[in-house]
């Protein structure tokens, strides 16, 4: 997934590999998630947000990370 973040243009990863909106991830408790959608860091400190069927998490969550494109 890529969005446009405060400073540019951001993917969404996990382990270097990018992640989409319907792919399924895990958080850190075992359970499944279908990312439904999500929002790139907006200040400098930010770490975003993913946003899946349950609600919306941090990314470190899900093991994920939002990378400057």
């Amino acid at each position: 997934m890529i969005a446009r973040g405060f400073d540019g243009e951001y993917q969404l990863l996990h382990d270097s590999r990018p992640v989409a909106v319907g792919d399924v991830v895990t958080d850190f408790r075992g359970t499944d998630e279908i990312v439904t959608g999500g929002t790139p860091p907006h200040h400098e400190r930010s770490s975003g947000r993913v946003t899946v069927a349950r609600g919306s998490f941090y990314p470190q969550v899900f093991n994920l990370t939002w990378s400057k494109k």
